[in-house]
């Protein structure tokens, strides 16, 4: 070997002569080997074979002594530990060599030749791993980091002899006669590490475990004076982690709630002031410590305190605010999650309440809850037809039934979810083929779904038939808009057809939308031009009821979708159900008081006028007696008697002459000139009500004749 050109560092602590010749020369052995395993000319087993016959060959120190120092412990030390020191010094790695050598030959089932042979085979990996360490040692003392490291790892005879009370806070490893088995923070049970990788030192990997658990400790937190720094720092060790390839860090996903938490803060605030907030949040040690998925709530209501007391200091808006502090509620609650897995329903709660939207957001939770309970393997072995009698389907089959007269907004959630899972690895190649095979599971699952609503029970099995149905109709929807001409085609469209239940309909629009969504930059009615004269008959009646509606189905009608908001659906309800006369006298009385309710009355009439743009539209008598006539004295009462011959004008479309008299071929201009007219009539009408006289009341009420009366006779209202 030609040694006049090596260039030598300048490296310290180095322990055997010529160590960086030595070092320049693995180098060397390194980077042929791994280009050729690059380019694939050589497999593991050849590197590894081709690397200590390289060595053998070129080691300064010639063949007999690299074999007495590779079986020669206290050599293999020296030599090493110079192999180290050149290793950090090359990469620039601010730690020590002792930190290094003790993390890399602190695991005694791991032979000098494997360690060595691994440092070569994986030179890149041990980089980065060593780069992370470097980055948690900015914010943990080095020999603090070591000795938790090492005070972590157990070597005994009896891993049953292992103090079953752990109040650690931190990973366990245990070596013992019948191999590693790792205990969690604060748990006593036992996890079995099986380890066939020569690659994968396992002490590495519950070192790097601690690592990350010592970061989210409030002490080494709150002493952090720039959160900005703080997260780069944790960004890196994050990223750093996930592109290991021979190591699994289980509690990677735990750190990322503690990376979120930070950078809410740094999103929110300035980095000064961060700090500040940071310092509040982590002032005690178990600050982030939650046991239940109310202390997370709690702590986010501490948090939004926080953030609406320190209003000068925030540099987000509203919108910003509300979406990171929902996103960061669902990351920890997600992660909450990972550590108590039996109580899913708890956080299935928490997104079920009305005045949350953590539902936006809750992809990630339902993704848990699903790899949990195998719920899309269930679906899909046994097509739809979960077997409830599964004895882990029973406590989400109680949490529904919990939920049976609320809100079904879980269920929605869940169907949504898995149906998106199960549709998007399938190949549309397969489609038709799938419509084929699957046909019988459609008829029979379409037959139980509608007795399970009507008997309302079996929530999870309900779930896992309409998923299904939901993934096989789009499948269907799909082949229908390619134009199949596929024989069953026909019987999925007889089916269909004979079909008339409630959910039946559901599932028709369901495949009508997403005909829609198919067909890019189209509209419902390009759909219905599409499809009008294909042979599809269950289709047929839905497409062909758009044309009556064409002439208005773009009208903007007024409604009070702000102030009065509340009161208008009140109304809308009470009216769709005038039968119960009592609740409508009630309202009629309350408009006396309220302005934001006899607006939205008014308002309502105008919506009921507005039906008689529909060619043929008949005339509600029994309507017309109600308002006209039964409650002519009450409406008189509240609205004055101008008040009751433009409502009871409303009710009958006004008379012939009228300029407000509708008719199916006016024009849409035509149309939105009388609502105009309409809403500013009464609008000043309602003003009626207002608690307090004002000018603009005193113009309209004492001078009504005057004024309001000359404004409907001018549009022949006033009758």
């Amino acid at each position: 070997m030609n040694l006049n050109n090596v260039e030598i560092s300048l490296v310290f602590d180095l322990r055997l002569p010529c160590a960086m010749i030595e070092y320049t020369v693995i180098r060397g052995i390194c980077k042929i080997l791994s280009k050729q395993q690059s380019e694939n000319d050589i497999t593991v087993g050849d590197f590894e074979q081709r690397l200590w016959l390289k060595l053998n060959e070129k080691t300064i120190y010639g063949k007999k002594i690299i074999f007495k120092i590779f079986e020669n412990d206290k050599l293999f030390e020296h030599y090493f530990n110079d192999l180290l020191c050149s290793f950090l010094n090359e990469n620039n790695i601010q730690l020590t060599s002792n930190f290094v050598f003790k993390i890399i030959c602190t695991n005694p089932t791991r032979s000098n030749k494997t360690r060595f042979q691994s440092l070569l085979t994986n030179w890149e990996e041990i980089i980065q791993i060593f780069r992370i360490f470097e980055l948690g040692t900015s914010l943990i003392d080095e020999n603090s980091l070591l000795k938790t490291c090492m005070r972590q790892f157990i070597v005994i005879d009896d891993q049953y002899r292992v103090d079953a009370n752990n109040k650690n806070d931190l990973y366990t490893l245990i070596l013992s006669k019948e191999g590693f088995v790792q205990l969690e923070p604060c748990n006593d049970e036992q996890h079995l590490k099986s380890n066939s990788n020569d690659n994968r030192d396992l002490f590495i990997e519950n070192s790097l475990m601690n690592l990350l658990k010592k970061l989210q400790k409030p002490k080494y937190v709150r002493n952090v004076e720039s959160p900005k720094q703080l997260i780069t720092k944790y960004d890196l060790i994050y990223h750093g982690i996930r592109t290991l390839k021979n190591y699994v860090v289980d509690n990677l996903d735990r750190f990322s709630s503690h990376i979120s938490l930070i950078r809410s803060i740094t999103t929110l605030f300035d980095n000064q002031f961060s700090a500040k907030i940071i310092k509040q949040i982590y002032v005690e040690d178990d600050a982030t410590n939650f046991d239940s998925c109310n202390l997370i709530h709690r702590f986010i209501e501490r948090l939004t305190n926080i953030i609406e007391t320190a209003e000068n200091h925030i540099k987000a808006d509203k919108t910003t605010i509300q979406r990171t502090i929902l996103k960061l509620e669902c990351e920890l609650l997600k992660n909450w999650l990972i550590d108590h897995g039996n109580q899913y329903s708890d956080v299935l709660t928490v997104i079920n309440h009305n005045d949350t939207d953590l539902w936006r957001y809750s992809s990630k939770i339902f993704l848990y809850i699903n790899r949990r309970l195998d719920l899309i393997e269930n679906i899909e072995n046994y097509h739809g037809q979960i077997p409830v009698e599964n004895g882990k389907f029973k406590k989400l089959e109680k949490f529904f039934t919990k939920l049976s007269d609320q809100s079904c907004k879980i269920q929605l959630l869940l169907v949504n979810h898995l149906h998106t899972n199960l549709i998007l690895p399938i190949n549309e190649n397969d489609f038709e083929n799938i419509l084929r095979k699957d046909y019988r599971f459609f008829e029979r699952n379409m037959h139980e779904v509608n007795e399970h609503l009507g008997n309302e029970r079996h929530h999870v099995r309900l779930i896992g038939l309409i998923t299904w149905l939901k993934y096989y109709t789009q499948i269907y929807a799909f082949v229908l808009h390619n134009d199949s001409h596929e024989d069953i085609m026909s019987n999925i469209d007889r089916f269909l057809a004979r079909d008339e239940s409630i959910f039946g309909a559901t599932l028709k629009l369901f495949i009508l939308k997403q005909l829609v969504h198919m067909s890019k930059n189209v509209t419902l009615t390009d759909v219905r031009d599409l499809f009008v004269h294909r042979n599809v008959v269950w289709l047929r009646p839905l497409i062909t009821r758009i044309e009556p509606l064409a002439t208005n189905r773009d009208l903007i009608l007024p409604l009070p979708l702000f102030e009065g908001h509340n009161e208008y659906l009140n109304i809308n309800e009470t009216l769709n159900n005038f039968d119960n006369i009592d609740k409508v006298r009630t309202l009629i009385k309350n408009c006396r008081t309220n302005q934001e309710l006899a607006y939205g009355f008014y308002l309502w009439f105008i919506q009921y006028y507005c039906r008689y743009l529909t060619p043929n539209i008949q005339k509600d008598q029994r309507f017309i007696q109600v308002f006209s006539v039964d409650l002519k004295q009450l409406l008189i009462d509240s609205f004055e008697p101008i008040g009751f011959n433009l409502l009871a004008s409303l009710c009958c479309n006004f008379s012939d002459g009228s300029y407000f008299y509708l008719q199916p071929n006016m024009s849409k201009k035509a149309f939105y000139c009388r609502l105009i007219a309409l809403n500013i009539v009464v609008l000043c009408l309602s003003t009626k009500t207002c608690p307090k006289t004002t000018y603009f009341g005193t113009l309209l009420l004492i001078k009504i004749n005057i004024c309001l009366k000359t404004i409907l006779i001018t549009f022949n209202l006033y009758v």
